[in-house]
């Protein structure tokens, strides 16, 4: 799973945000980082082309394992 948030920046900085998010990743979820927007002080939504090579990349890499074998294959799918 891949997520990709947008929220104030003094929430993203915040530290119970980065304790939450650390949590996600170890659950497997991939985080694309927001970007910051310094006329309005919030973390926008990734841009939509960033997200999109970000998914490929993520499932491009899935394939490749799944089909040539690697220590991170999921087999529960």
């Amino acid at each position: 799973m891949l997520v990709a948030p947008s929220m104030y920046d003094a929430v993203w900085r915040n530290p119970l945000t980065e304790k939450q998010l650390m949590g996600i990743e170890k659950l497997g979820v991939t985080v694309i980082p927001p970007v910051e927007h310094m006329q309005t002080n919030m973390r926008e939504m990734a841009d939509p082309s960033i997200i999109s090579s970000t998914v490929k990349s993520f499932y491009d890499s899935k394939i490749e394992k799944d089909v040539f074998g690697g220590e991170d294959s999921d087999d529960d799918n």
